[in-house]
């Protein structure tokens, strides 16, 4: 059935509705695991401006989201955001008449206000970075949610930076090998939510029940978990295959951890770790994750209305969801995880997901009692 697809926009008295949506294309997450993170994006086209109350304009909170009762066991919860940030422009087409008009409206994510930001002499000191994070969103006033942290890396004490917040944000993401979320306010009232650091030991947390995208080749083990899909994407390991990873940690000696084998596929990334030893076993640590040679799936595609269990696929999207995920093709199971994915919705007609996606070994750190992470010999401790 056809998603029931709205936008709202705060005019400055709390959200209203945009009337007239024809389209929304939603851009969230990043393609590779290597990726810096971006600016998450969202493009809406309207009708007839001329009838409308209230006007969109550049700064003004939006979100795009499925409305419904996705979650039976609460009913109140019908707000499923698929997008959240600001208006960045608009653009007015003007046809004969005004019911020929046609309203173009840009939006940008949570992540520009880190992208519009520059750090000047700012000095941390050296703690856990996911609170150093904390303490740059907190100079600039910027959205997150406060509370407990799970991240393992330290950053070293950071004097006089100068630089772009998003750029240093990223860095603390490579130290770490976490990620940036764009997570949801609540699903019950039309509210932004925020942008939250996520440490690499909790960001792809095998599901107890793994969601699956099956074919129909093999029987899904847990049938409610199951959606269909129509097109995938294998890439070579050119995407992520190395077989060296040099660290580069500022004010510290460069860190290289390699196989020994030729020819040499070099990653290279920025750190602020606090000690040769942790950019030396991160070095490590990245390097086990990226040296399978094998091919791997790196997008999906699926129609979003047509899902039988179009309930968790609805959730799943609302959350930015990260768990490792089944894929079946042609009789074979594999693991991914979920980076970040595409919506092309037509509100009233259908509704596209392109998923994007990196082999689940890609995360290779043991964890006890997880489906996946925890196999003996397939995975190993973190650092």
């Amino acid at each position: 059935m056809a998603l029931d697809w709205r936008v709202s926009f705060d005019a400055g008295a709390g959200f209203v509705t945009l009337p007239d949506v024809q389209n929304i294309f939603i851009s969230r997450g990043r393609r590779r695991i290597i990726d810096p993170f971006q600016v998450e994006t969202c493009e809406i086209t309207s009708r007839n401006p001329d009838g409308w109350t209230n006007t969109p304009q550049v700064g003004m909170p939006i979100l795009a989201y499925v409305y419904g009762v996705y979650s039976p066991p609460n009913p109140t919860d019908v707000y499923w955001p698929m997008f959240q940030g600001t208006i960045s422009d608009v653009k007015i087409d003007y046809g004969l008449t005004p019911s020929m008009d046609v309203v173009t409206i840009y939006c940008e994510g949570l992540q520009a206000a880190f992208g519009r930001a520059q750090l000047t002499n700012e000095s941390f000191i050296q703690q856990n970075v996911g609170d150093t994070y904390y303490d740059v969103a907190d100079r600039l006033g910027l959205p997150i949610t406060w509370g407990s942290i799970v991240t393992s890396s330290i950053n070293s004490v950071i004097t006089n930076f100068n630089g772009n917040a998003l750029d240093f944000v990223n860095t603390l993401v490579y130290t770490e090998q976490g990620l940036l979320r764009s997570t949801t306010g609540s699903t019950s009232t039309l509210e932004i939510g925020s942008l939250d650091f996520v440490g690499r030991d909790v960001m792809f947390s095998g599901a107890a029940t793994p969601p699956e995208f099956n074919d129909g080749t093999v029987a899904p083990p847990y049938v409610d978990y199951a959606f269909n899909y129509d097109r995938l994407e294998f890439r070579s390991a050119a995407e992520d295959f190395y077989n060296e990873v040099t660290v580069q940690p500022a004010g510290l000696v460069n860190q290289t951890a390699n196989t020994g084998t030729t020819p040499t596929t070099t990653y290279v990334l920025n750190t602020v770790d606090y000690t040769t030893d942790q950019a030396f076993q991160l070095a490590n640590y990245v390097l086990n994750n990226f040296l399978d040679p094998d091919s791997a799936i790196r997008s999906i595609s699926a129609r979003v209305d047509t899902q039988i269990n179009l309930n968790l696929l609805i959730i799943l999207l609302s959350q930015q969801w990260t768990d490792v995920t089944r894929i079946i093709f042609r009789g074979d199971v594999y693991n991914v995880t979920m980076q970040g994915w595409v919506i092309t919705a037509t509100p009233g007609d259908q509704t596209r997901v392109t998923l994007f996606t990196a082999a689940g070994d890609t995360n290779a750190y043991l964890r006890l009692n997880d489906v996946f992470y925890g196999r003996l010999d397939y995975n190993r401790l973190g650092f």
